[in-house]
Protein backbone atom coordinates (compact mmCIF):
# COMPACT_ATOMS: atom_id res chain seq x y z
CA UNK A 1 0.00 0.00 0.00
CA UNK A 2 1.76 3.70 -1.21
CA UNK A 3 2.30 5.80 1.29
CA UNK A 4 0.06 9.09 1.41
CA UNK A 5 2.48 12.73 1.47
CA UNK A 6 2.75 13.53 5.09
CA UNK A 7 0.53 17.55 5.03
CA UNK A 8 2.37 20.16 5.79
CA UNK A 9 1.97 22.28 8.89
CA UNK A 10 -0.21 24.96 9.72
CA UNK A 11 1.23 28.56 9.36
CA UNK A 12 -0.42 32.02 9.30
CA UNK A 13 -1.36 33.13 5.71
CA UNK A 14 -0.13 36.64 5.24
CA UNK A 15 2.56 38.77 6.35
CA UNK A 16 2.76 41.73 9.24
CA UNK A 17 0.57 44.56 8.65
CA UNK A 18 2.94 47.65 7.67
CA UNK A 19 2.81 50.69 9.81
CA UNK A 20 1.65 51.23 13.16
CA UNK A 21 -1.39 49.68 14.58
CA UNK A 22 -3.76 51.91 15.79
CA UNK A 23 -5.64 51.20 18.96
CA UNK A 24 -9.06 51.42 19.58
CA UNK A 25 -8.66 52.79 23.38
CA UNK A 26 -6.60 55.86 21.53
CA UNK A 27 -9.74 59.04 20.13
CA UNK A 28 -8.71 59.93 16.43
CA UNK A 29 -7.37 63.21 17.16
CA UNK A 30 -6.23 64.65 20.34
CA UNK A 31 -8.87 65.87 22.86
CA UNK A 32 -9.11 67.91 26.26
CA UNK A 33 -9.41 66.86 29.71
CA UNK A 34 -13.57 66.82 29.15
CA UNK A 35 -13.19 64.71 26.04
CA UNK A 36 -11.15 62.51 26.99
CA UNK A 37 -12.36 61.83 29.89
CA UNK A 38 -15.73 60.88 27.97
CA UNK A 39 -13.85 58.75 25.32
CA UNK A 40 -12.09 56.88 28.20
CA UNK A 41 -15.93 55.86 29.63
CA UNK A 42 -17.28 55.63 26.65
CA UNK A 43 -14.62 52.70 25.50
CA UNK A 44 -14.44 51.36 28.82
CA UNK A 45 -18.76 50.98 28.99
CA UNK A 46 -19.52 50.39 25.12
CA UNK A 47 -16.28 49.36 23.45
CA UNK A 48 -16.57 51.07 20.03
CA UNK A 49 -14.34 49.41 17.44
CA UNK A 50 -15.76 50.34 13.90
CA UNK A 51 -14.34 53.35 11.85
CA UNK A 52 -17.51 55.17 11.95
CA UNK A 53 -18.39 54.80 15.77
CA UNK A 54 -14.62 55.74 16.60
CA UNK A 55 -15.44 59.08 14.26
CA UNK A 56 -18.63 60.14 15.86
CA UNK A 57 -17.34 59.45 19.41
CA UNK A 58 -14.20 61.47 18.75
CA UNK A 59 -16.76 64.46 17.27
CA UNK A 60 -18.92 64.40 19.93
CA UNK A 61 -15.89 64.78 22.82
CA UNK A 62 -14.66 67.70 20.32
CA UNK A 63 -18.39 69.41 21.19
CA UNK A 64 -17.74 68.45 24.75
CA UNK A 65 -14.01 70.58 25.07
CA UNK A 66 -15.64 73.42 22.93
CA UNK A 67 -19.14 73.53 24.97
CA UNK A 68 -16.78 73.67 28.22
CA UNK A 69 -14.47 75.96 26.82
CA UNK A 70 -17.57 78.36 26.31
CA UNK A 71 -19.11 77.32 29.94
CA UNK A 72 -15.39 78.88 31.20
CA UNK A 73 -16.51 81.84 29.43
CA UNK A 74 -19.66 82.36 30.82
CA UNK A 75 -18.56 81.72 34.15
CA UNK A 76 -15.54 83.86 33.88
CA UNK A 77 -17.59 87.02 32.33
CA UNK A 78 -20.80 86.34 33.53
CA UNK A 79 -24.50 85.12 32.11
CA UNK A 80 -25.76 88.52 31.84
CA UNK A 81 -23.14 91.12 30.18
CA UNK A 82 -24.04 95.06 30.40
CA UNK A 83 -23.52 97.09 27.48
CA UNK A 84 -24.84 100.67 26.85
CA UNK A 85 -27.86 99.45 24.89
CA UNK A 86 -28.60 97.32 28.57
CA UNK A 87 -27.89 93.98 29.92
CA UNK A 88 -27.75 91.12 27.30
CA UNK A 89 -27.20 87.33 27.68
CA UNK A 90 -23.47 86.31 26.95
CA UNK A 91 -22.84 85.55 23.02
CA UNK A 92 -21.84 81.63 24.12
CA UNK A 93 -24.70 80.55 26.19
CA UNK A 94 -26.53 80.08 22.80
CA UNK A 95 -23.37 78.23 21.50
CA UNK A 96 -22.95 76.55 24.57
CA UNK A 97 -26.69 74.83 24.49
CA UNK A 98 -26.77 74.26 20.99
CA UNK A 99 -23.61 72.11 21.41
CA UNK A 100 -24.97 70.94 24.16
CA UNK A 101 -27.82 69.72 21.89
CA UNK A 102 -25.82 67.95 18.89
CA UNK A 103 -23.86 66.11 21.82
CA UNK A 104 -27.15 64.57 22.75
CA UNK A 105 -28.57 63.73 18.80
CA UNK A 106 -25.46 62.12 18.58
CA UNK A 107 -25.13 60.33 21.25
CA UNK A 108 -28.47 59.11 20.38
CA UNK A 109 -27.49 58.65 16.76
CA UNK A 110 -24.66 56.57 17.82
CA UNK A 111 -26.54 54.46 20.37
CA UNK A 112 -24.78 55.09 23.38
CA UNK A 113 -28.35 56.12 25.02
CA UNK A 114 -28.98 52.17 25.67
CA UNK A 115 -27.74 50.20 28.60
CA UNK A 116 -24.54 48.20 27.13
CA UNK A 117 -24.25 45.06 26.98
CA UNK A 118 -22.96 43.45 30.11
CA UNK A 119 -22.90 39.43 30.81
CA UNK A 120 -24.85 37.72 33.69
CA UNK A 121 -23.31 35.75 36.09
CA UNK A 122 -24.13 31.99 36.43
CA UNK A 123 -26.12 29.72 34.29
CA UNK A 124 -28.70 31.28 31.92
CA UNK A 125 -32.79 30.16 32.39
CA UNK A 126 -34.04 29.98 28.89
CA UNK A 127 -37.93 30.57 29.11
CA UNK A 128 -39.67 28.24 27.02
CA UNK A 129 -42.94 27.95 26.34
CA UNK A 130 -44.36 23.93 26.84
CA UNK A 131 -47.97 24.70 25.89
CA UNK A 132 -49.11 24.58 29.39
CA UNK A 133 -51.35 26.31 31.29
CA UNK A 134 -50.24 27.64 34.94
Amino acid sequence: MPKTPQKPPLSLVGGQISGEIETFSTPLRPLGSHGQRLWSLTQSEYGISDIGGREMLTQICELLDRAEELREAINRDGAVLYTKGGPRLHPCCHEETALRVAIGKMIERLGLNLEPLRTQGGQSRAVVWTGEKR
